[in-house]
């Protein structure tokens, strides 16, 4: 071998060892064995594209559920939406029917003649006549309704509030003030209209 070596000499043998071929699966394969080789290649490409199909339908799943469950939350938003506001106008309505059961309740205690004759007799009289009709009836025997107050009568001297004594005012900004107060504190004691 020692004599080979030198006689080709080291290029020659580098070479050669470089134009050597690699051995493949084809040089140690029967033609049986490669026909199922290939056989087994496209049933792996086969699972390989089903298994991508599934991925792809799985995610095509999920989004379609994500979607649902966001339809979902916003009907449930909708329906809590309107659950609510029925649930306000129903406690608005049980309100407005307690005041307006007391009103009937203030009416039905209140328009009987015998409250009618506590007004004066002719005025009375006059009214279960059909001559006049006497306003607001229904309040007659709870409050005053409906009047005027003569502002300068009553900051002429002064007056008393029941709480203290106010003088009669000395300036335009006073006399505004106190008449708002006066305003406001007939308005807590009566119901209807005022004028001035």
């Amino acid at each position: 071998m020692k004599s080979f070596i030198t006689k080709l000499g080291l290029a020659a043998l580098m070479a050669c060892l470089i134009s050597v071929a690699p051995v493949s699966a084809q040089d140690v394969m029967s033609p049986a064995q490669m026909k199922e080789l290939a056989k087994q290649q496209k049933i792996a490409e086969k699972q390989q594209k089903q298994m991508e199909k599934q991925q792809k339908e799985a995610e095509k799943q999920r989004k379609k559920a994500e979607k649902e469950r966001k339809k979902a939350e916003k009907r449930q938003k909708a329906i809590d939406k309107a659950n609510d506001a029925a649930k306000d106008a129903k406690e608005a309505q049980e309100d407005a029917d307690k005041a307006l059961a007391k009103l009937e309740q203030v009416k039905a205690s209140t328009t009987d003649p015998a409250k009618i004759a506590k007004a004066q007799t002719k005025y009375a009289k006059a009214h279960e006549k059909g001559y006049i009709h006497i306003h607001d009836l229904d309040f007659l025997t709870l409050t005053t309704t409906c009047c005027q107050i003569d502002l300068i009568k009553l900051f002429k001297n002064g007056f008393c509030t029941g709480h203290g004594y106010l003088r009669a005012p000395q300036s335009i900004m006073s006399y505004s003030s106190l008449a708002c107060i006066a305003i406001q504190a007939n308005q807590n004691e009566m119901h209807g209209g005022q004028s001035v």
